[in-house]
């Protein structure tokens, strides 16, 4: 019900109770309230088509309502449906990352692995190389001394 209607009928329901309640004081009076219909009281029918008008008014109101609210529930089942299909999306984008990442991480362990092996091989020639000068430098004393005592 609007609200427009609302203080009508609620104006409307105070006019009627006192127009009941007179009809009562006069009836009580025994004068014939017929006449009265002249000073603006309603009578019963003109009261349930009052009645009829805001009810109608109500459920056009209410119609109204009704068909904004499946408006909007089916937009919002259309959003609900555009947002399931782009998650469904994401989640095989997500799963493909996630494999993606698991053969860089198994392929940096082999890397890793693979330098960590050349690291000890590079420090296995420097060792060698450090051995060699040794002995070149023993072998160049050597043939250094051999030949001042043969010289």
């Amino acid at each position: 019900m609007s609200d427009m209607s609302r203080r009508f009928a609620l104006h409307r329901g105070q006019r009627v109770e006192y127009c009941i309640s007179k009809q009562y004081r006069i009836r009580a009076m025994l004068i014939d309230d017929d006449s009265f219909g002249c000073l603006g009281i309603p009578t019963p029918l003109e009261m349930l088509k009052q009645q009829s008008v805001l009810l109608c008014d109500e459920v056009t109101d209410l119609n109204d309502r009704l068909r904004r609210s499946r408006s909007n529930v089916a937009e919002l089942i259309e959003m609900n449906q555009q947002l399931a299909a782009e998650r469904d999306a994401l989640r095989v984008k997500l799963a493909a990352t996630e494999a993606r990442v698991s053969d860089c991480l198994r392929q940096a362990g082999l890397d890793c692995n693979q330098i960590s092996g050349l690291k000890r091989i590079a420090e296995q020639v420097d060792m060698f190389r450090h051995e060699l000068d040794q002995a070149r430098k023993t072998l160049a004393e050597y043939e250094g001394g051999l030949s001042r005592g043969t010289a």
